[in-house]
């Protein structure tokens, strides 16, 4: 996620990008919330 702007590209693969990114963000946080 880059830029701040949502990623037009037609190749339908942007939902499971969304979910992957939250994830790390999620794990980023919970990573940082032990250490």
């Amino acid at each position: 996620g880059s830029g701040g702007g949502r990623p037009q590209l037609g190749q339908g693969g942007g939902k499971d990008k969304d979910r992957l990114e939250q994830a790390l963000k999620l794990v980023a946080k919970l990573v940082r919330g032990k250490v």
